[in-house]
């Protein structure tokens, strides 16, 4: 991969990133501090030989604190207002570590590219179970056979999704291989004519899933979102199984 410039490379898809929407869905700018599994990953870039994705970056934190440490970033989010205002900040002396991409999380792909570390917080509850085996099938083949993954999802818990709480708990007993999926949103969060979908990812589906496609679980937990208590966030820290 190429990191000589630093610049951004349109892939054809357009901003869907809502930012005024509901807590749960406004990644780009509730992000204003690094959560446990985020920080993780800056510490890991900081001796990375290989380039580093940030993965639905945002506006950039992580991808910011990477730069600062030396790392080579490549960053990428559907959000082009976002990734416009991540690459206004980042000083001139590391744009030649810096790769900035808006396009679809889902429809973007790497070619012959492997990266040491791969960050991806907070954007699962965006893909349906389909698209979540997608995902990490990709996050594996670019990760193989050395990287690591530092990923984290919003979970079923906490009180902003109380509601919700009942529901699930009655999918899990009946065996829902996505008890967390929820089509429409707006019943459970309080936004009326929200139509967008949620999905809500516990420990144990990640780890279910991530195993499946070949990772092996570093480290595993969930904490409450350093800027909103209301809301649980399960982190996972895992590399390839060689």
């Amino acid at each position: 991969m190429n990191t000589a410039l630093a610049h951004l490379e349109p892939l054809g898809v357009p901003s869907t990133c809502e930012l005024t929407g509901p807590r749960w869905n406004a990644r780009a700018r509730l992000h204003r501090a690094l959560d446990e599994v985020s920080l993780n990953f800056v510490i890991a870039s900081r001796t990375a030989r290989a380039p580093v994705l940030d993965f639905g970056c945002g506006e950039g934190l992580a991808t910011l604190a990477a730069l600062a440490r030396g790392a080579s970033v490549f960053a990428l989010d559907e959000d082009e207002e976002a990734v416009r205002h991540l690459l206004t900040r980042v000083p001139s002396q590391q744009h030649p570590r810096l790769r900035a991409r808006v396009g679809s999380l889902l429809a973007t792909d790497f070619k012959g590219v492997h990266f040491d570390a791969l960050h991806a917080a907070r954007i699962l509850h965006e893909f349906d179970g389909a698209a979540v085996e997608r995902v990490l099938k990709k996050f594996y083949r670019w990760l193989y056979p050395n990287g690591r993954l530092f990923l984290s999802a919003l979970a079923p818990s906490g009180a902003y999704w109380r509601a919700f709480e009942g529901e699930y708990l009655k999918r899990c007993a009946g065996g829902a291989r996505w008890p967390g999926y929820v089509e429409q949103a707006s019943p459970l969060t309080g936004h009326p004519g929200d139509a967008r979908a949620v999905h809500l990812l516990d420990e144990a589906t990640l780890r279910r899933e991530l195993e499946a496609v070949g990772f092996q679980i570093e480290q595993s937990r969930c904490l409450p979102l350093p800027w909103d208590d209301d809301q649980i966030s399960c982190a996972v820290i895992a590399r390839c199984r060689i």
